[in-house]
This record gives structure tokens, C-alpha cells and sequence, in this order.
């Protein structure tokens, strides 16, 4: 009897999160080919912009503090914590639960948003305005809130201007950039693909057409809902929203939707 060839898989998560994928997609009996259309970087010019410089400078000034990724955790806390050995008393506000396992290995206990929704900007500021309802001295004008929100470089920039709207005061410390990964994407008929932002996604509907047009269409694993309208708008129709970015969820959801079309 012949053997059933394992189902292909591409891996779009960028390191580090995505070497794990691709390790417990590997275990799982997937066929795994990773790539991912960029690579994060630290901003080189961070600790010499004068900008930069007068956040740091500045850190305790701020009521909240906002971290939209662990990338961003990782990046702005490894540089804020040269001036500050011991960080100032404020609200440290995570994203989601992997950015604040991140803020935690530098000794910070962060907020997180309502853990039974969605780990977005939306999520994050309806908690953060909530908070503010429920601490009075918010309202005086000695501790209007001032925020801080520490994200990289040409993301959505949703919650500076949903707070610049409700006229709070806000700076945004911009991080990590993306780096166009300058090898092409592979070219192997996929049974399905792994997608963790909209970046990735947009580059690599462009650069392989052929995952949509083919007559085996694969199905594609967004992490969000936004990240699945982005896949949507090209026509692809086996497109599932797992929901989560978490690597286990992501694969749980792979393993449910290549089961449901074998």
C-alpha cells in the first residue's frame, strides 16, 4: 500500500516564534517549508536620536506605558532599561499575553486586556479607557493621562489615533522596522499557509498568485480576523481565522481545516 504523502505546509511567522512553529509543525507530521517575507530589526538610529533619547529620559512622566508586540518589548525594554535599572511607578499595558510573558523577563508585571476577547488595539483601549473611569484622580489636571505606546515602524498606529481623538496625550517610541527578505518566495504547491500579519500576507498573495488561482486551492490560517479579509479580498475562498496568534492555536486550527477538506 503506498504511503500518503504529508500534507506542505508554508511557515510565514518571522523568528523566533516562527522556528518553534515550524518545530511542532515538523512534530505534527507536517511537510514544513518556512518563510517569511521580512526580518525584524531594531531601529539602528534609537540610541542616538535625541527624540528617543528624551523619552527615555522622560519615562516616569508617562501614566501608561502601551507595548503592541514582543518584538516591541523586546526592543524598547532592552533599550529603556539603560537609563532606568529600576523602572518608574506606572501602568505597563501588554498587547496580549505573549507580549507580556516577554515584559515579565524584565520585571515588569503588565496590564493585559480582558483575556476572554481578542488581543488587539481595540481590546487594549476600551480596558485602558475603562481604567481611566475607574481611577477619579485621572480626572485632575495634574494626572491627566499621558501615554506612552512603544510599537515599530509603520504599524496600524489604531490606538495613537483613537487617543489623539479623545484628546489624551500621547508619544509613540517606534522601535523595530521590517526588512524585506530579499530571497523569493518558494514557488511548491501548498496545501495550506500559515499567516501572522497582514504584512506577510499581502507579500505573499502577490508573489505566489498561483496559491489562489490554482484548481487545488490551499487553505490559508489567518491569525486574525484582519489578516483573513486581507486573504479574502483576493478572491481565496478556504480561508479559516484561527482566532489567535498563539503557535498551539495555530496549529490546532491547521490540523481541524486539512481534516475537514481530506
Amino acid at each position: 500500500m503506498k504511503q500518503k504523502q504529508p500534507l506542505k505546509v508554508l511557515n510565514t511567522r518571522p523568528a523566533p516564534k516562527g522556528i518553534e512553529l515550524e518545530q511542532n509543525l515538523t512534530a505534527a507530521g507536517f511537510d514544513v517549508i518556512s518563510y517569511c517575507p521580512y526580518s525584524i530589526v531594531a531601529v539602528e538610529t534609537l540610541e542616538s536620536e535625541r527624540f528617543s533619547i528624551n523619552i527615555a529620559l522622560g519615562l516616569d512622566e508617562f501614566t501608561d506605558i502601551i507595548i503592541t508586540s514582543h518584538f516591541a518589548a523586546d526592543h524598547g525594554l532592552d533599550f529603556l532599561m539603560n537609563y532606568w535599572p529600576q523602572w518608574p511607578e506606572t501602568r505597563w499595558w501588554s498587547i496580549g499575553a505573549a507580549t507580556a510573558h516577554t515584559m515579565s523577563s524584565y520585571n515588569i508585571d503588565a496590564i493585559k486586556p480582558d483575556q476572554s476577547r481578542s488581543a488587539n488595539s481595540e481590546t487594549l483601549l476600551q480596558s485602558l479607557q475603562q481604567c481611566w473611569a475607574e481611577h477619579e484622580e485621572m480626572n485632575a489636571p495634574d494626572r491627566a493621562p499621558n501615554v506612552l505606546v512603544i510599537a515599530g515602524k509603520h504599524g496600524r498606529g489604531l490606538i495613537q489615533k483613537e487617543l489623539d481623538q479623545l484628546g489624551i496625550s500621547t508619544s509613540t517610541l517606534e522601535v523595530y522596522e521590517r526588512q524585506k527578505n530579499q530571497l523569493p518566495c518558494p514557488s511548491d504547491a501548498f496545501d495550506a499557509v500559515i499567516l501572522t500579519s497582514t504584512e506577510a500576507a499581502e507579500d505573499i498573495i502577490q508573489s505566489h498568485e498561483n496559491l489562489i488561482k490554482s484548481d487545488k486551492m490551499c487553505s490559508f490560517i489567518c491569525a486574525s480576523e484582519r489578516i483573513a479579509e486581507v486573504v479574502r479580498n483576493t478572491g481565496a475562498t478556504k480561508v479559516v481565522n484561527s482566532g489567535s496568534a498563539k503557535n498551539q492555536i495555530l496549529i490546532e486550527c491547521l490540523q481541524h481545516t486539512l481534516v475537514a477538506t481530506q
